[in-house]
């Protein structure tokens, strides 16, 4: 390892070295885990308020099921994507900011 580079370990046992890259580091709350198409994609919160409600709401992107469960609180690296479009019963449209997960790690 080069000093003074900042590493992380995926749970794959992979040391990665992050050199000048979109990679972006999150400690989040795992909200739920759904499969769509052939993806799968975690709604998560950056704040969970002392009432247990939800704040800062992101979606990650993963090609493969994440063993991490809703409740926990995991530090996901990723990449922004741009925003992914939820719509409602009503209709209504909400955008959140969209990450592809690179790898995680339990906070």
């Amino acid at each position: 390892m080069i000093e003074g580079l900042p590493f992380a370990h995926s749970p794959h046992g992979r040391t990665h070295v992050f050199v000048n890259d979109p990679t972006m580091g999150y400690s989040l709350h795992v909200m739920s885990v759904e499969p769509s198409g052939n993806e799968w994609i975690s709604f998560m919160a950056m704040r969970k308020t002392n009432s247990g409600s939800y704040r800062d709401v992101v979606v990650v992107m993963s090609p493969d099921q994440p063993t991490y469960q809703p409740g926990e609180k995991v530090k996901v690296y990723c990449t922004c994507t741009g925003a992914y479009e939820v719509t409602d019963e009503d209709n209504k449209v909400t955008e959140y900011p969209s990450f592809d997960l690179l790898f995680w790690e339990e906070d």
